[in-house]
């Protein structure tokens, strides 16, 4: 079997900026490859400009356990040897790209799921968020859907409108209002085009995150329990 070819980083950074220069276009294109000597994971994302450079950068900060790296790795290589072999590198930076069509906030694949993720980038400014994604671990569509359900709150939330790019997953369009502009089917070959609006403005859940709705959850359980009938000193008659 003849392997296939690395591709150079340096190479694939090189394609990518020439094509932003041909389509004079901002890119916010997506990087996964080893480093360190193969012994680490680097998963990021950067925005280039419509000249070719490379102006921003953030890197994932909400990494999956036994998926992108292994919690007490040196004990449970003991007992397992089906693990990733090498762990991502935890970003550390703000969920947002500065770019030149303005601040974009990014939660990767799945920190869409973590509402503090989205609540970082309107932190730091962000106008539009995106959620760019690989669902090639999933083959149903369950996870998909629920990933799409994610966005919607998280557009909801704090008011923004919300991309989601997946080469195999699902992708979308989503308001601020967290209506589903355009949604592609898992794997869809298609190119989306739409015209957003960049936002500002703070709301509620982006200032104090889900401690409002955790509160209303326990009022409205405590106030249930409360108003319910006592049954536990009921007596059912059976006659036959």
């Amino acid at each position: 079997m003849t392997k296939r070819p690395i591709l150079n980083i340096n190479d694939a950074a090189d394609r990518v900026a020439g094509v932003a220069v041909d389509q004079d276009a901002t890119l916010l294109p997506g990087w996964f490859y080893p480093v360190n000597d193969g012994t680490a994971t680097v998963n990021y994302h950067t925005a280039i400009t419509p000249e070719g450079e490379e102006v921003a950068r953030y890197d994932k900060v909400r990494i999956v356990p036994f998926g992108e790296y292994v919690p007490l790795r040196g004990l449970i290589e003991i007992f397992s040897s089906e693990i990733p072999s090498r762990d991502v590198i935890q970003g550390t930076e703000p969920a947002v790209l500065d770019t030149p069509v303005g601040v974009v906030g990014v939660a990767i694949s799945w920190e869409a799921y973590f509402e503090r993720r989205s609540r970082d980038s309107i932190d730091n400014g962000a106008e539009l968020l995106v959620n760019p994604t690989n669902g090639s671990s999933y083959w149903l569509t369950q996870v998909h859907t629920q990933q799409v359900a994610s966005n919607q709150l998280r557009a909801i939330e704090n008011d923004r409108w919300l991309l989601m790019a997946a080469p195999t997953g699902m992708s979308a369009v989503i308001d601020a209002n967290g209506d589903l502009v355009q949604r592609t089917d898992i794997g869809e070959r298609v190119v989306l085009e739409d015209t957003v609006e960049l936002r500002s403005g703070r709301t509620l859940a982006s200032l104090v995150g889900f401690w409002p709705v955790l509160l209303y959850g326990l009022g409205a359980i405590i106030t249930a329990r409360v108003a319910a009938p006592d049954l536990r000193g009921s007596t059912v008659k059976m006659e036959g």
